[in-house]
């Protein structure tokens, strides 16, 4: 049980720091285009995975569907690993 809160509590966490109104996907991938996203610098994708599952944010329009083709092709269980 407190692995799980402190899962939450983390995703909770790096969902604010997105900048976006969002929650971490039951499965894959989540991609975002926020306006402003304090997970990576400026211009630069981000992605954080906990728990099996992701979040991700582009700094354009144009590379949501690019990031999220490549997400769905990445193994889930792999999504923790570095």
């Amino acid at each position: 049980m407190t692995v799980d809160l402190l899962l939450a509590r983390a995703r909770r966490l790096w969902v604010e720091l997105a900048g976006v109104p969002r929650t971490f996907p039951i499965r894959g991938t989540d991609v975002a285009v926020p306006a402003e996203s304090l997970i990576c610098p400026s211009g630069w994708i981000g992605i954080v995975a906990l728990g099996g599952v992701a979040i991700s944010t582009v700094p354009t329009e144009g590379l949501e569907a690019v990031v999220r083709e490549a997400a769905r092709r990445f193994p889930r269980r792999s999504a923790d690993r570095p």
